[in-house]
């Protein structure tokens, strides 16, 4: 799967997707600071999935429609989830047999104890 991971996944994401054989682009290594009109311009010109924790691409989705043709995930993980579960979290969640094209996907992962 082409994927255009935004600069705020955790690094330890991008080697753990790219070992499952994804094509990944990392902002951060690729454009650093890139504002978030433009990330997602570039996920659609490069035919990628956009995956991020940043809330403001569901907005950008909802005032311009499906801009994300090849769909986006947002990934709203409580703070308890930390390093590398959080990025084991991510992706697992990327590698679901799930048809991610044309849609803003929220993806809400919470830690909670056990009663």
């Amino acid at each position: 799967m082409r994927i255009l991971a935004d600069e705020n996944i955790p690094e330890q994401s991008i080697p753990m997707l790219r070992d499952f054989g994804h094509d990944v682009l990392w902002v951060r290594e690729e454009q650093p600071r890139t504002p978030d009109p433009y990330v997602l311009d570039w996920a659609t010109r490069e035919s990628r999935l956009l995956i991020t924790l940043d809330k403001d691409f569901g907005e950008l989705n909802q005032r311009y429609g499906s801009q994300a043709p090849f769909g986006v995930i947002l990934f709203r993980i409580a703070d308890n989830v930390l390093g590398a579960e959080r990025s084991l979290l991510i992706t697992q969640n990327v590698n679901a047999q799930v048809d991610w094209l044309g849609y803003l996907w929220v993806i809400n992962i919470r830690k909670r104890p056990v009663a």
